[in-house]
């Protein structure tokens, strides 16, 4: 940045911060809008989101970031210790098949037993010679399960992914490979503070921009408000109001994103409304004084 355009940077800094500010309550404001094009209400809006998913990365990065890393760090050598020294799996024409006796279970490590909230039994469950039924699976109470054919995966809600062993390449699994393929991952780890920073200001931005499908309704209860206070402003305009009431609930949904505020399902469209309502106090003709007699 050029040190000319330093003053310009922070007018417009100003000029939002104070925006922000009318958005939440100002009816000089709210009325001037009318005047305004609906573009500089789009503008306000994504420079807006786009701060607050800033923020709320920020601040979130903070925590888990240092978590992301560590567990990525130290889920490889957690694999490799657990793995058995005597397993072998080979996976050929999209058939398993071991050289242990079957069914052969890897329970669940005591760590994550601790820690986890509703954890299975079982790590890995491999029976590739007997009938797999869902009541084997369920009996066998494991988050992995290889069968002859397919991979499944058991989540905490007792769902299933199945994943036929014909999309996997052909294939040998022991100790060995697996340190090696741990030994090729860990390089990463470095991108991995990254890559949670980016995905989670991404993910905060695009849900922040269905905002705007959300606005299309709001802009329907903003249009009734605007019926009852008998003011000539369309649907269009009730919009782009809508846009600016929701300057309040966006910002307190950092807070109910943090944990800090219970997070209640209506609270920011009555917050928006309220907002709505108590700014809309301008009336739409003003009356003209009379002319002095000639």
């Amino acid at each position: 940045m050029h040190i000319t355009n330093f003053p310009g940077t922070l007018v417009a800094m100003k000029n939002f911060i104070t925006t922000v500010w009318q958005s939440v309550y100002s009816p000089d404001f709210y009325h001037g809008l009318r005047e305004k094009p609906l573009s500089f209400s789009f503008k306000y809006f994504y420079l807006l989101i786009t701060i607050l998913a800033v923020v709320f990365t920020v601040i979130t990065s903070m925590e888990f970031v240092p978590v992301a890393v560590s567990l990525f760090r130290s889920v490889g050598p957690a694999i490799i210790e657990r793995f058995p020294d005597e397993l072998v799996v080979t996976i050929k024409d999209g058939t398993a098949s071991t050289n242990v006796s079957e069914p052969y279970i890897i329970p669940i490590s005591q760590d994550i037993e601790q820690n986890a909230v509703n954890p299975q039994k079982n790590f890995l469950v491999i029976d590739t010679q007997n009938e797999v039924t869902l009541d084997r699976i369920r009996e066998y109470d494991a988050s992995l399960f290889l069968t002859r054919d397919a991979f499944i995966m058991q989540g905490s809600n007792n769902q299933l992914r199945i994943q036929d062993l014909r999309s996997f390449p052909d294939m040998t699994i022991d100790k060995a490979r697996v340190a090696a393929f741990v030994g090729k991952m860990a390089p990463l780890a470095k991108f991995v503070g990254p890559l949670v920073v980016l995905v989670t200001f991404a993910g905060i931005f695009i849900v922040h921009n269905f905002k705007l499908v959300y606005f299309l309704i709001a802009a329907l209860l903003v249009w009734a408000i605007v019926s009852i206070k008998k003011l000539d402003l369309g649907y269009k305009k009730s919009y782009q109001i809508a846009m600016h009431a929701a300057t309040l609930p966006l910002l307190l949904s950092i807070f109910t994103g943090l944990g800090v505020l219970p997070s209640v399902r209506f609270i920011p469209t009555i917050l928006l409304l309220v907002v709505v309502w108590i700014n809309l106090k301008f009336v739409e003709t003003v009356p003209v004084a009379p002319k002095p007699a000639a």
